[in-house]
């Protein structure tokens, strides 16, 4: 039943609909998420346990350009594979705009104690700073994804012999929301359209798709509950709300009305990052013995 990683159709959903065929309404669910991370935030010295409220959506789309083919040495002006490179250089030049709301901002609000006095200042101060502590958050991958909308070209596939000319090529692009219509409406910023060449069809791809989440309320329950058995597990750690950058199988719960947070109760250094889904991924001894305590006084707490 375990198919988390493929859309949860057959552990999560049919575990939903059980549930709800037994008027059994969860009082909070906690899924796999964030982690307790050293190192890792900029600027606060203290790790600190991430609690996700709120998971971003997930769309895929292919971009496609078919031309008539031909031999290399009679080359057109134009190409499948050039047509196509350049409707993709400008989905990257183009991004969604910026934005910090929602938990981004609940993130700096509760950190911002644990932070050097001028972020402080900033973070009291956002509505006269906002641009500012939006642009710092945009320097890094993982800040930016949580103030925009992400667009990532992930296959690009054309051509099947060296001296042929692709007749077509295909690119999947995934996006972090449902937002087809920025690839054809005007950029406000520049007014021009993002992919501004009618030869390029769009079309939805992929069978793994997801809505933007709702955002869990801090002050609940269940969140409390969350927090508490951190800080008896991991003594000195700061807790904070976060946005999750991709899907849990908690979203199939959120449709129902549950509040959900995002949580795994391991400890992660910046050399672990790169090890998620990796080469080595692994899990310390000692913090595989925290994680069986923060389970146990978790379950404990909620009963």
């Amino acid at each position: 039943m375990e198919d988390e990683e493929v859309g949860g159709w057959n552990g999560a959903v049919q575990l939903v609909a059980l549930l709800r065929a037994r008027g059994i309404q969860p009082e909070y669910v906690l899924d796999e998420g964030l982690t307790v991370s050293e190192g890792i935030v900029p600027i606060v010295r203290r790790p600190v346990a991430m609690i996700g409220i709120a998971e971003k959506g997930l769309r895929s789309l292919e971009l496609s350009v078919e031309v008539s083919g031909g031999h290399s040495s009679m080359p057109p002006r134009e190409t499948a594979i050039g047509i196509l490179s350049t409707a993709i250089a400008r989905l990257e030049r183009h991004q969604m705009p910026l934005r910090l709301g929602g938990p981004a901002l609940q993130t700096m609000a509760r950190l911002a104690g644990e932070m050097p006095p001028a972020m402080r200042l900033i973070v009291a101060n956002r509505r006269l700073f906002g641009p500012l502590l939006t642009r710092m958050l945009a320097r890094a991958p993982s800040g930016a994804a949580t103030v925009r909308t992400t667009t990532a070209p992930t296959i690009f596939q054309a051509g099947v012999k060296e001296n042929v000319l692709a007749s077509r090529a295909r690119a999947v692009v995934q996006l972090s929301a449902p937002a087809r219509r920025h690839l054809r409406q005007p950029d406000r910023p520049t007014s021009r359209r993002t992919v501004s060449d009618p030869r390029v069809r769009v079309v939805e791809t992929g069978a793994f798709r997801s809505d933007p989440s709702p955002v869990s309320d801090t002050v609940s329950l269940g969140f409390q509950t969350i927090e508490r058995a951190i800080v008896q597990v991991y003594p000195g750690v700061a807790v904070a709300p976060r946005l999750v950058l991709v899907a849990s199988d908690s979203r199939h719960y959120a449709q129902q009305g549950c509040p959900c947070y995002r949580f795994s109760p391991l400890w992660m250094r910046p050399e672990d990052l790169s090890r998620i889904h990796g080469v080595n991924e692994r899990i310390g001894v000692d913090h595989y013995a925290r994680a069986v305590q923060f389970y146990t006084q978790l379950i404990r707490a909620s009963a």
